[in-house]
């Protein structure tokens, strides 16, 4: 695939790039494709009592979609974290026992953990 490149130079002004270079650069299609995508067998995520578990402490999806198994787990045990209300002065040397909570959450509730692929 032929990638039209150029090279730019920050100019303070109206216009606030100059190019300096203009050309076709030829790059192997394997080669792209092999640096624009990522092998990853799938995703994690939990459902508690049928609910999606999201965790505050990662913005947007990957709040929800996690790496492995064994990091959702970790993000459901410090839940309590980054909920705010829920234990008074939580992170301001205050804590709680994160596995004590995550063992009494999976024998209290019903959580199921899924794995998504694509």
């Amino acid at each position: 695939m032929i990638v039209k490149v150029n090279e730019d130079v920050f100019h303070p002004g109206e216009e606030p790039f100059i190019t300096l270079n203009q050309y076709d650069l030829e790059l192997p299609d394997e080669k792209i494709v092999d640096k624009i995508t990522v092998e990853i067998p799938g995703y994690w995520y939990a459902l508690i009592d049928g609910k999606l578990f999201k965790s505050d402490e990662q913005k947007g999806v990957k709040g929800v979609l996690f790496k492995s198994k064994e990091i959702l787990e970790k993000h459901l045990a410090n839940a309590l974290y980054w909920r705010k209300g829920l234990v008074p002065r939580i992170g301001c040397g205050v804590g709680y026992d994160a596995d004590d909570f995550y063992k009494k959450l999976i024998q209290t509730h019903n959580v199921e953990f899924k794995q998504v692929k694509f």
